[in-house]
């Protein structure tokens, strides 16, 4: 026996269809994230969260122990059906801004994707105490690895523009460039800098547990300068080509 299905019936099961769409659509996220399993959300901690499941917002996100700020974001629904939380981030704070793609799955690795941000360099503060960083960061990165509070790699990126560094005596690096690209255990940043009192080069190796070694190559741009010369004398004695080795080892804060 067939059943047949009349005009009317089909408006029927359409305008149901819709109704169950419209009340997927505008689910709140509060109920979204309830459900969404443990792993996932042990590495994230959200604040006032607000809007509908799939554009949402919060007053804070805090990822693996680093604090991002206020954030508003739009889900993929897609990426569900591969196990994964994902799609379009923004998030802003005191110090600057930032957009990406992003996926988060069960393991707990967070990847984003086409990265672009702009930060004061005050933000790295903390990690070179006593002294002070200025200018702007902005970073380009195609993409960046974090499980748990493993860094695994980036690639791309970042420029320090008007860098100088404040302590004994204000040292203006001009415009600093740094290239990522993953290397075993970790990330390389090759730095390059043009303008600036101090010519810098080398590179500054990130190990995924935050640690870090720097190993750059330091030389004065203005000769008639006895400060700086007398400065850069402190770090090291300078090679037949009046450059300085400095090298630093360490670990990033709260990492």
């Amino acid at each position: 026996m067939k059943l047949k299905l009349h005009s009317w019936h089909w408006l029927v099961v359409y305008g149901i269809s819709v109704y169950f769409l419209f009340l997927l659509i505008n689910l709140p996220a509060g109920v979204v994230w309830s459900s969404l399993p443990n792993d996932i959300k042990r590495s994230i901690n959200i604040s006032n969260l607000h809007g509908s499941a799939w554009s949402a917002g919060a007053d804070n996100i805090v990822i693996n122990g680093f604090e991002l700020g206020k954030a508003e974001w739009t889900l993929n629904p897609f990426l569900f059906f591969v196990g994964k939380l994902g799609g379009h981030i923004h998030v802003r704070n005191a110090l600057g801004q930032a957009e990406s793609g992003f996926s988060v799955n069960s393991d707990q690795m967070i990847e984003l994707s086409d990265l672009n941000s702009e930060f004061s360099a005050a933000i790295f503060d903390p990690a070179i105490r006593p002294f002070m960083l200025e200018g702007a960061i902005t970073s380009q990165l195609d993409s960046l690895q974090i499980q748990g509070k493993v860094l695994l790699e980036a690639t791309g990126t970042l420029l320090w523009r008007d860098a100088s560094l404040t302590g004994v005596q204000d040292v203006s690096l001009g415009n600093l460039t740094f290239q990522a690209s993953p290397e075993a255990k970790g990330t390389r940043l090759q730095v390059t800098n043009e303008g600036g009192i101090i010519a810098v080069s080398g590179d500054i190796r990130l190990a995924g547990n935050g640690r870090y070694n720097l190993n750059l190559l330091l030389s004065s741009r203005d000769n008639r300068n006895a400060d700086l010369k007398s400065m850069l004398a402190v770090l090291g004695r300078a090679d037949a080509q009046g450059q300085v080795r400095f090298t630093q080892a360490g670990k990033l804060p709260g990492w």
